[in-house]
């Protein structure tokens, strides 16, 4: 798995290198990789200022030139990459008529609304005999810009559980918004309902201003250095937004939501009187946005990929305090990576990749789960807090420098074109299985288990699947007919875990030598062929019937490496998988003798005795 990972490691350094190569091409790279371009908001044209602002939240209700659009847009902050606003506009344009979601009852209302603690939802209610309140098209513009802001949306039919609209007195078509209550990250949830006037632009104020309480509104600097001064937590952070707006933007409402107990938000909505206070505030005019941390204060927007919307200040804050859900899903997709290049690299047909692909998601999924929850159970002890104070501390400082924010820039880059990521994931692993072809590289899977290269996929699954079928018929399974390397790891890793006390037992059980074959040495056939060096022992030895235990794969020998002593007609031998055979107890001893790992392999070529070997020579 280490391999793999280096391997993955290598394709996100290929991806990280592209994405460098298309920003030396681009016609608008000017100020370097790091450092983001300022844009003009008067020359923008006015679709652009219209999406940015959607894109924060602005309102522009009533706003018809473009100098006053301008204005709207300067105030709000720095203009860094407008095309992005229209990237993300067009991407819930083509998800538009994407399928209603619906909810099918109240238990599937409280699963969905009630249990998520951390984040919105804009529910539509259509009681019984009664039309919307939005009109089809109103609903589909309210959806697209809710989804900017990370807010699902659903509808709610009092005739599919009418219990759920008499408790909450639904009697009338209305819009119901959900959020955390207090500032517990898992509080309960408060549901607001709107049943005013019908139009886009009302429901949008209404949504932002109960969205805003979660904000904490300030007139002057000087108050927000005394919170600071008297905030006990080790580990706080600030998101203060400097502006001359008469409420915070959308953008910023939404996330207090999302960080409810993680985050605090904090708006400074400067006058005219205070405008040269707030200019002295780390030395930067209005508008401006501070992420305060204990380690230091950093100027949102200067850097490359920070934009002022949701979604690119909200990854910038998963990854300064990443929850442990956030943690538990990259460690999953980096495995499941991982998992998908064995199936590139390995040997055979589309089955038996497959089957190989599926037992080793099964496993280290599973794997993943069991490390992870007492992982969890460990660091929630009084006694570790200082080490997880340590780690985010660490955390912080990594992820508010140039490099991470590079790298916040690339993913969201790249997510906008998921498909390129995947093809090209596809193309570099055929690229690894066609390099293990040619120049026999390891890239961590082993060959002793592998068919003949020059077989057809078909004859090498065929082959791959008998073989597991045999061995699994057979009450004594036979060592020519076992699986792969890897299915004998897992299987000894099954037996481990199997015991309560699994570190008293031996690291390699020794069950297996009761399952090696065993025949007596005779002097018809078997001696003439294994002990040609000495005929005259044939000539004079007793006659004895052959053994039918010789397997036929076996390599004639004469004599015992371990003793030195010759076979003599009616010995036991015992043989291992590798096609050697010694005095049965010779080899017993051998084996059984010490718990190393080279005790148990063969005296002659090393090879494991515990291990299949398919073909002998």
């Amino acid at each position: 798995m280490l391999t793999k990972l280096l391997l993955l490691l290598v394709y996100f350094f290929l991806i990280f290198l592209t994405t460098r190569f298309l920003e030396l091409t681009a016609s608008w790279f000017e100020a370097g990789c790091i450092a983001s371009q300022l844009f003009d908001p008067l020359s923008l044209s006015v679709r652009k200022l219209k999406a940015i602002l959607d894109q924060r939240g602005v309102s522009y209700n009533g706003v018809v030139e473009k100098s006053e659009l301008a204005d709207l847009v300067e105030v709000s902050g720095a203009v860094t990459d407008p095309e992005s606003a229209l990237t993300a506009q067009g991407s819930n344009d083509n998800e538009q008529n994407s399928d209603e979601f619906t909810f099918k009852g109240a238990s599937h209302f409280f699963e969905e609304v009630e249990d998520t603690k951390a984040g919105s939802w804009l529910v539509e209610v259509i009681p019984e005999n009664h039309i919307p309140l939005l009109r089809r098209k109103q609903w589909s513009s309210l959806k697209r810009k809710m989804r900017l802001f990370g807010i699902r949306t659903g509808s709610f039919k009092c005739e599919e559980d009418p219990w759920l609209c008499r408790k909450y007195k639904w009697n009338r078509p209305s819009l119901v918004l959900s959020m955390p209550k207090g500032n517990q990250p898992k509080g309960n949830v408060i549901l607001q309902t709107y049943q005013a006037k019908p139009n886009v632009n009302s429901v949008l104020l209404w949504i932002n201003s109960e969205l805003s309480s979660k904000v904490i509104e300030l007139d002057s600097t000087n108050t927000l250095n005394k919170i600071l001064q008297s905030d006990r937590d080790p580990n706080y952070i600030y998101v203060v937004y400097h502006s001359t707006l008469t409420e915070p933007p959308m953008f910023l409402s939404s996330l207090s939501i999302k960080f409810t107990g993680r985050v605090k938000f904090v708006y400074c909505r400067s006058h005219l009187k205070h405008r040269k206070e707030d200019i002295n505030f780390d030395g930067f005019k209005v508008p401006s946005l501070f992420v305060i941390t204990p380690e230091r204060r950093v100027l949102f927007g200067l850097k490359k990929g920070e934009i002022y919307d949701y979604s690119s200040l909200e990854l910038y804050l998963r990854t300064l305090h990443p929850e442990v859900n956030d943690l538990f899903l990259a460690a999953l997709v980096i495995t499941n990576l991982c998992c998908m290049l064995e199936s590139f690299l390995i040997h055979g047909g589309i089955l038996r990749r497959t089957f190989r692909l599926l037992c080793m998601l099964t496993f280290y999924n599973t794997s993943l789960i069991m490390l992870c929850l007492p992982m969890v159970w460990l660091f929630q002890l009084p006694f570790l807090q200082p080490v997880l104070d340590f780690t985010l501390k660490c955390c912080r400082c990594i992820m508010s420098g140039d490099i991470a924010s590079l790298l916040r820039h690339d993913l969201m880059f790249w997510m906008n074109y998921d498909y390129f990521v995947l093809i090209g994931y596809f193309v570099f692993g055929f690229t690894l299985g066609y390099i293990r072809n040619k120049y026999k590289c390891y890239f961590g899977v082993g060959d002793d288990d592998l068919e003949d290269p020059n077989a057809d996929w078909l004859t090498q699954d065929l082959n791959y699947f008998s073989r597991i079928l045999q061995s699994l018929s057979h009450w004594q399974p036979q060592i020519h007919h076992t699986t792969s390397g890897f299915e004998d790891g897992f299987e000894m890793l099954v037996r481990r875990l199997a015991v309560p006390d699994l570190w008293l037992h031996p690291i390699i059980p020794t069950d297996y030598i009761k399952q090696l074959p065993t025949w007596n040495f005779c002097c018809k056939d078997g001696c003439l062929q294994s002990n040609p060096e000495h005929p005259e022992l044939n000539a004079t030895a007793d006659c004895l019937p052959c053994s039918v235990g010789r397997p036929s794969w076996m390599i004639p020998c004469g004599e015992c490496v371990i003793c030195l002593d010759e076979f003599k007609p009616g010995c036991t031998l015992l043989g291992l998988p590798c096609g050697h055979s010694f005095h049965q107890h010779c080899i017993e001893v051998w084996l059984a003798g010490d718990n190393t790992a080279p005790h148990h392999c063969c005296p002659n070529c090393r090879w494991p005795a515990y291990r299949a070997k398919s073909h002998v020579h």
